[in-house]
């Protein structure tokens, strides 16, 4: 498909509520996406490493599941690696050829979207939940704070 054909079929899906990805396609010709409620950040994953999952939880509890999206995406272990073909004419890993490679840390993505209508009240609402909401681990205080006795 072209370009063209493409932003036609948007558009027309746009149009008519009976057509499929109705709504989809509204809110891409009317820009009316979801807004970051909460991004990954240090502070939050020190406290819980699975902060992004606790709040998209809790929001969707709160403001239902269809009104937000959690865009998470952590791979462990991912790898760049490719062939390369040396001088010599053998052909090796670019792992083995290059330190960078070999140690270049994967990208985590973990975000909490929500509607743009409730993101008003969603922002005030994590503001006064968010250290219920991503408390430590079970565990994870006692390896923190050092025992008495």
């Amino acid at each position: 498909m072209t370009d063209l054909e493409v932003s036609s079929a948007i558009a027309k899906a746009a149009r008519k509520v009976t057509r499929p990805g109705h709504d989809h396609a509204r809110r891409i010709l009317a820009r009316d996406h979801f807004r970051v409620l909460w991004q990954r950040n240090p502070e939050d994953l020190k406290t819980n490493p699975d902060a992004g999952q606790c709040i998209s939880d809790a929001a969707a509890a709160n403001f239902g599941s269809e009104n937000l999206r959690h865009d998470s995406n952590a791979q462990p272990g991912a790898t760049i690696d490719f062939p390369v073909e040396r001088r010599k004419g053998d052909v090796t890993s670019a792992q083995a050829m290059s330190d960078v490679l070999a140690n270049i840390p994967s990208a985590a993505v973990d975000n909490v979207y929500v509607r743009r209508d409730l993101l008003e009240d969603a922002e005030s609402w994590l503001s006064n939940r968010k250290s219920d909401i991503i408390r430590p681990r079970l565990g994870e205080q006692d390896k923190e704070a050092p025992h008495e006795g």
